[in-house]
């Protein structure tokens, strides 16, 4: 019986490095990757508007958008072996949610209605597999109704999660998660309509694209060398100057693993630091963990996150192929912990958590 479990896992391995050689994506010199696959998403062709029926008209919604990243908007997963991919929309993300509004509310418009302006500030895809599969929608906006003046009242603003669970793939679904989600926004701004007033404060659309552009002009953004030291906290890393230079790591040896439990100065008081910056590379502190990140257009992704994923993604396949212990002790060899978003409040079970793969620059969070 052992000869054949050994038999199955030396027949696994190599299923498993060559699913890693044509599955994985080209990497540069340092490793890092440097091209991946794309998904596209896909918007439901026939949307079904649920506009309340009681609510104050509504003349036009226009969108506007300052996504950091409108071009890949996170990452999913494809093929049997659940190999990483960006998601990207089939067009100008602005033109793809316009298009799909006027689908959604062109007819229940009424000309003596008032004007909706939606502020997409942050919109991102993620997806997780295992013996569920998840996937999940972030959408932050803001929305503004016109007044008599020629200017916009922010009414209401959207910062939520969407997230989906089931046994089968999932990145079919995120075209209607997003849908869902623009839904969701009209249905919270039109609850606020009542309270319209001419003592409201009103923003013109100059002021308002303003007010709504994403910063970039932090110097860990625009400086090519990274201060060395411990960060204290975001703002440190944001202006690029770590303010402690004398630490230490506290580590405790767990089984075969060293984890890393806090910080310390070298007269032995405890530290709290938000990350650090080591030979040049930077690294978040979450928990028991040092995260490797780097800079990504205008924001920072968590490094190597790609072939972690596929390393993993692969693990689960090749144990669910094999299944018994043959399969288990494969899954396990190769299993690898990825950092996970827990600064979502209603997902605060480990397996419904998505995995972490970039950094908040609003809050310095982990996020997907």
């Amino acid at each position: 019986m052992m000869n054949l479990i050994l038999k199955l896992m030396g027949i696994s391995i190599l299923v498993f490095m060559g699913v890693l050689a044509n599955g994985q994506s080209p990497k540069n010199d340092d490793g890092r990757e440097s091209a991946l696959k794309t998904k596209i998403i896909k918007m439901p062709k026939y949307p079904i508007a649920d506009f309340p029926k009681k609510s104050a008209p509504v003349a036009d919604i226009q969108v506007i958008q300052f996504v950091r990243d409108s071009v890949r908007l996170g990452y999913v997963l494809k093929g049997i072996a659940n190999q990483v991919a960006y998601i990207q929309p089939e067009k100008h993300l602005t033109i793809l949610l316009q298009d799909h509004i006027e689908k959604m509310y062109k007819t229940d418009y009424k000309k003596e209605g008032s004007k909706m302006l939606w502020v997409i500030k942050e919109l991102r895809i993620g997806e997780r597999t295992g013996f569920t599969e998840f996937s999940y929608l972030k959408l932050k906006a803001d929305s503004y109704i016109s007044m008599a003046n020629n200017k916009y009242a922010l009414f209401y603003t959207l910062d939520t999660v969407l997230a989906t669970e089931s046994g089968g793939d999932v990145t079919a679904w995120h075209g209607q998660e997003l849908e869902d989600g623009l839904k969701l926004l009209l249905k919270e701004t039109l609850k606020k309509t009542r309270n319209l007033n001419s003592d409201s404060v009103g923003f013109s659309m100059e002021e308002i694209i303003k007010m709504s552009m994403p910063e970039i002009n932090y110097p860990i953004l625009n400086n090519t060398v990274y201060a060395e030291g411990a960060y204290k906290n975001f703002e440190e890393f944001l202006q690029n100057k770590p303010s402690i230079t004398d630490y230490s790591p506290v580590t405790v040896k767990k089984k075969k693993n060293i984890s890393i439990t806090g910080f310390k100065s070298n007269n032995g008081d405890s530290i709290k630091i938000w990350g650090l910056c080591k030979n040049g590379e930077i690294y978040k502190f979450v928990e028991d963990q040092l995260v490797p990140i780097e800079k990504n257009e205008d924001g920072f992704i968590v490094s190597y996150y790609v072939a972690k994923a596929n390393l993993r993604n692969n693990g689960i396949f090749i144990g669910s192929l094999l299944g018994g212990l043959a399969g288990g002790l494969i899954s396990m060899w190769i299993a690898d912990k990825a950092p996970q978003v827990k600064s979502i409040p209603h997902l605060t079970k480990s397996k419904k958590q998505p995995d972490a793969t970039i950094i908040d620059m609003e809050t310095g969070e982990l996020s997907f």
